[in-house]
């Protein structure tokens, strides 16, 4: 059900990885129409384009390939054709959530309510967009309307943490999420979060709380990541190449790390590997723009002037208006 899709997509993030680098057409005949998860659904709505299931089913494939401008005007449709479908509403409203534009989603999770006044995690989701808008009291009111019948709720334990760290009462925050690990012991955000509140607080115990949530998902590297970024932002960088390497041990198209090794590698003058590492990024991520701009900087200190043209022209082709290639190419060019 895409109410679930929408949910894993929102707490786990890089299952989303992007296939399309334009994320922002309305154009009424774009390519991601004919992308072949998508296309299918397209020739059906185009035989019947009164069924508002199809719009619904087709913005599920579209925000897999990260298509979510155009995810959303399919739920907009979906919606347009049946309007007291609660699941389409909060659907729009997570994706919106996903997108980090909870002041659009605030309004389908109204509407949801509406109609299903019984839906917690419309309810919830209402609160935590209105806390990410920094309107604390309305936040407040709505997580207390929620309190008396789910307060053991995951999602509610973990907005009242945010809401300790906004307040920056740091110790409050970890046992909220202390309580969420223990009675949700297989739930990886709530390790995560820990992990995230603890390693904000130098508490070097993170480390292994990130590597808790792994065992529970050895298929995301995101724990690896965390803990690679920790590493760099110290200096420690042999151990962040370490923990990025990991990343892309666990999965090979992890693209954030080839680009992390590839800028630690640039730091210590370790060209060739940085040059290798730009490269990788940009065969995981189509149309990725910043990989081909350090691709260039490498080259450009390798001494390989007409490769590192190269690359900036492709940078500049999937980012044209970037201003850090457009020196770049400056710099090559004149």
């Amino acid at each position: 059900m895409l109410r679930n899709k929408f949910i894993i997509l929102l707490l786990f993030p890089f299952l989303a990885i992007s296939l399309l680098a334009c994320t922002d057409s309305k154009e009424e005949e774009h390519p991601a129409y004919s992308n072949p998860t998508v296309e299918p659904l397209t020739l059906s709505i185009n035989k019947d384009p009164k069924n508002a299931v199809l719009y619904f089913e087709r913005a599920e494939a579209l925000n897999a390939i990260k298509m979510d401008s155009l995810a959303i005007l399919d739920l907009k449709k979906a919606i347009e054709l049946d309007p007291n479908n609660s699941n389409y509403k909060y659907s729009l409203g997570m994706l919106y959530m996903y997108i980090k534009e909870p002041q659009n989603a605030i309004p389908y999770f109204r509407e949801t309510i509406k109609i299903d006044p019984e839906h917690i995690s419309a309810q919830l989701y209402l609160a935590t967009a209105f806390f990410d808008i920094k309107q604390k009291d309305s936040s407040a009111f709505y997580l207390k309307n929620i309190m008396d019948n789910a307060e053991n709720h995951p999602g509610i334990l973990l907005l009242q943490s945010d809401i300790a760290r906004d307040d920056n009462e740091f110790e409050l925050a970890e046992k909220y999420l202390e309580k969420v690990t223990k009675l949700f012991p297989d739930f990886k955000k709530g390790w995560m979060e820990l992990a995230q509140v603890k390693k904000e607080n130098n508490k070097t115990e993170f480390i292994e709380i990130y590597k808790k949530a792994f065992a529970l998902d050895t298929l995301n590297a995101d724990p690896y990541f965390e803990i690679g970024k920790w590493h760099e932002d110290n200096k420690n960088l042999s151990e962040a190449i370490k923990a990025y390497e990991q990343c892309i041990f666990v999965d090979y198209g992890y693209t954030p790390a080839y680009m992390r090794l590839g800028k630690v590698y640039l730091s210590i003058d370790s060209l060739e590997k940085a040059y290798r590492h730009f490269n990788l990024a940009s065969q995981t991520r189509i149309n990725y723009g910043e990989a081909y701009y350090y691709q260039s900087i490498s080259l450009e200190k390798l001494g390989k002037m007409d490769e590192a043209k190269a690359a900036i022209r492709q940078a500049l082709v999937y980012d044209k208006n970037n201003q850090e290639f457009q020196k770049q190419w400056d710099k090559l060019f004149n």
